[in-house]
């Protein structure tokens, strides 16, 4: 290849590059605008159309560029269609290319963010089951040792140290995720004695 060849290819390169780049802003700015879930239709037409324009206007320009620089103010109208074609595409092919990376994303970030909040609203809801189970099985077990008391005042011991047992487990297993088998076995036969 002659050092006009390789001028040629190198010139080709850096339009190639600035039509790439102009074209991601453009892309860019319409993202910021309307993000991945708004107006998606809207925004492809949007960014296909100034692939397109960014496209030919580059390849107007290199076309001009060769055409005083290298053929001196000649025209050469096979070179024209052919950078036209490939101003064009690349852009278009890129611009797709980064949308379904775009898309891809979103969708992985949507899905993950419904599966915490999901997530989120079991342990709320499990939270505020727990929260109202404690007082309501506080309110019946002193109630329960009441009238223990005064029916077989010799169990009010086994009574209370099984509800001290309960509250321990309680206590010492709030915020974990997992308990041993032990630790809920002894807690089962507790809560079974009161």
């Amino acid at each position: 290849m002659t050092l006009a060849g390789w001028g040629e290819v190198m010139m080709g390169f850096y339009f190639a590059v600035m039509i790439v780049a102009m074209q991601e802003s453009w892309r860019a700015f319409w993202l910021k605008r309307w993000p991945y879930g708004t107006h998606d239709a809207t925004r492809q037409i949007v960014i296909f159309a100034g692939s397109v324009v960014y496209g030919a206007l580059g390849s107007a320009a290199f076309v001009a560029f060769f055409g005083l620089v290298v053929y001196n103010f000649g025209f050469n109208l096979s070179f024209a269609i052919d950078q036209t074609f490939t101003a064009i595409l690349i852009p278009i092919a890129i611009s797709g290319i980064s949308e379904s990376f775009g898309f891809r994303s979103a969708y992985t970030d949507e899905r993950l963010a419904r599966e915490e909040a999901g997530r989120a609203a079991a342990e709320a809801r499990y939270d505020a089951l727990k929260n109202r189970l404690a007082p309501h099985f506080l309110f019946n077990s002193l109630g329960a040792l009441a009238q223990t008391a005064v029916e077989r005042p010799q169990a009010v011991e086994r009574f209370v140290r099984s509800l001290s047992d309960i509250y321990r487990y309680v206590l010492q297993t709030e915020g974990r995720e997992r308990a041993s088998l032990k630790e809920d076995w002894k807690a089962a036969s507790a809560f079974l004695k009161v």
